[in-house]
């Protein structure tokens, strides 16, 4: 009985062992960046779920990601390329062609530097819009190293309405294991105000990203009240890595 007493006490102890070192590694600070490597290539499967005109939309598309380069001071050169994929409109499926490459800048944290895109002929965002959500796209990471659930703040260039930052927050969730590979989890809002009338797109995303080499494994949110042709739309989004 003793033994079998003093086992269970060791197993305790060992196990608060275990649960304080875990609680440990999730308050020292961590710092976040993108480790992306020059050729650097992975896809990623988008679902988007809205409704246009009553009419309940799902968007399946795969988007390609290529590091063309990593500049001296850590600006990444990046081309994405939208390889097409299927709508279903009102329970009728049809497919949707590949896009043109999208060439972009952005910097190690995340914020937009350069970016450069014709307006296709039928597009149904403005090309400062299309720039707008191009800036809220990526989780903008923080300067400094921080701590689960500590927050920040990154204030980004509105192309919508010039005179008008748009203040992003980021936070981040800690670490999270998928796949037997642990991810960063971030959580990011912003509110941009898209016209003189003072109407906001609202968006809201959480992300998990691979310390190891930058890539966003997996990610959900929603948007809201984006401007178009067809007027304001809202959508919920999910991401996922294609694994290879």
């Amino acid at each position: 009985m003793i033994t079998m007493k003093r086992s269970s006490i060791g197993a305790a102890s060992l196990l608060a062992v275990f649960i304080g070192q875990a609680a440990f590694a999730q308050d020292k600070p961590v710092e976040l960046a993108y480790n992306y490597k020059k050729g650097d290539t992975h896809r990623t499967k988008v679902t988007i779920n809205t409704t246009v005109m009553g009419m309940d939309i799902v968007v399946n598309a795969t988007t390609k990601t290529e590091i063309k380069d990593i500049k001296p001071n850590g600006d990444i050169v990046v081309v994405m390329t939208s390889e097409g994929g299927k709508v279903n409109i009102g329970g009728q499926e049809q497919e949707q062609p590949a896009q043109p490459p999208v060439p972009m800048t952005r910097s190690k944290l995340g914020k937009l530097v350069e970016y450069k895109v014709e307006e296709p002929p039928m597009a149904i965002l403005a090309p400062e819009i299309q720039k707008l959500s191009a800036i809220l796209n990526d989780q903008l990471l923080p300067e400094k190293p921080v701590k689960k659930g500590d927050t920040w703040t990154t204030e980004v260039e509105n192309p919508a309405i010039k005179e008008k930052k748009v203040t992003v927050k980021g936070t981040y969730l800690g670490n999270e294991t998928v796949d037997g590979v642990e991810l960063w989890k971030l959580k990011q809002n912003a509110e941009a105000i898209t016209d003189k009338d003072g109407n906001k797109l609202v968006v809201e995303m959480t992300s998990w990203i691979n310390p190891a080499n930058g890539q966003r494994v997996k990610a959900e949110g929603t948007l809201k009240d984006l401007p178009t042709q067809f007027g304001p739309m809202s959508w919920v989004m999910k991401l996922e890595l294609i694994k290879k």
